[in-house]
């Protein structure tokens, strides 16, 4: 009896292992499907429509489209100062997503905030002194965070709000593409309507910070 009761648990031992390998082994050949359809499909704008011509140019995909290629090639000629800062959409928790910060990427020029996430993983405990900012604003002490202020920027109406933003982080050019049209509100993106666009393909436009200035100051008081 304990010679039978020790060649079941051997058995049951080997069975457990068997399935242990066995599940492993199609989990990892789920892996490759998601990330052929990610990394093929997803990043390259085929799940949305927006299908390319093959190409070495990994550009036109993080782009998402040929407008935002050709905004994004004329900002590149137009922010040659060592100062420029360029804003486009980000979010918190946020990582390796080819439609947010490719503005950036694809320019070299520095902008608020990249990839929360793996801006965290990087920078480790310096991240959240880096990526929050204390000022006063009407006599009042307040405390944002990166992706606060460019929400704040393109969500509020007021261009005062966009402009304190703006001289906070010394922008020079606001990015407005699909991402942005996407995440942030109509009514917030149509302040942007009353500036003259530096740059303008289709739907994709880019301003100068500048511009905000000149706005507000040809305001009545």
């Amino acid at each position: 009896m304990a010679e039978r009761a020790e060649a079941e648990m051997r058995a049951g031992v080997r069975t457990a292992f068997a399935v242990g390998i066995a599940l492993s082994i199609a989990l990892g050949m789920i892996y490759p499907v998601y990330a052929i359809t990610s990394r093929a499909l997803g990043e390259s704008g085929r799940l949305r429509g927006n299908v390319q011509d093959l190409t070495l140019d990994g550009a036109l995909s993080m782009a998402q489209g040929l407008d935002e290629y050709r905004a994004i090639q004329c900002l590149a000629r137009l922010a040659t100062a060592d100062h420029d800062v360029v804003a486009e959409a980000t979010r918190e928790r946020l990582a390796y997503r080819g439609d947010y910060g490719r503005v950036s990427a694809l320019t070299g020029i520095p902008t608020l905030l990249g990839w929360d996430n793996h801006q965290g993983q990087w920078r480790g405990n310096t991240f959240p002194q880096a990526n929050t900012l204390t000022y006063v604003a009407n006599g009042e002490m307040r405390i944002e965070t990166r992706a606060q202020a460019i929400a704040t920027l393109y969500n509020s109406a007021d261009p005062s709000d966009a402009l304190g933003v703006i001289e906070r982080y010394g922008i020079t050019y606001i990015f407005v593409g699909l991402t942005e049209r996407r995440d942030f509100s109509a009514e917030g993106l149509a302040k942007f309507d009353l500036l003259p666009p530096v740059c303008e393909y289709g739907n994709v436009r880019v301003y100068s910070a500048d511009s905000f200035k000149a706005l507000l100051a040809a305001r009545p008081n």
